[in-house]
């Protein structure tokens, strides 16, 4: 009778420990992604901005966190610039040292 109950016990602590390890490898998953692609999510925002916004944006340093203010991405760009073309609408020149933007 004590080998029938630990059956279940055991496929318990199993079924748990699978769910806690499959949670922890998503959360680690979730912290390394933005340190292992800064660069290339780098790349991909200043071309796509560029493409959407028909000016030219620059910065030196960008910096991603879905846990900042969670559950929402948040994007931070240190020196940022945008410069407007001569036919869109006049942008001022001050532009902010850093910039956030959020995901809702």
């Amino acid at each position: 009778m004590n080998k029938e109950r630990r059956g279940p016990i055991k496929r318990t602590f199993r079924i748990f420990g699978i769910t806690l390890a499959a949670l922890f490898v998503l959360l680690l998953c979730l912290i390394l992604t933005p340190f292992i692609f800064q660069d290339k999510l780098g790349q991909v925002v200043k071309h796509t901005a560029n493409k959407a916004l028909n000016t030219e944006l620059n910065f030196s340093e960008m910096e991603i966190s879905f846990f900042r203010h969670f559950p929402h991405l948040t994007i931070n760009l240190s020196d940022f610039s945008l410069k407007s073309s001569p036919r869109s609408v006049r942008i001022p020149s001050s532009a902010p040292e850093r910039f956030r933007l959020e995901s809702t």
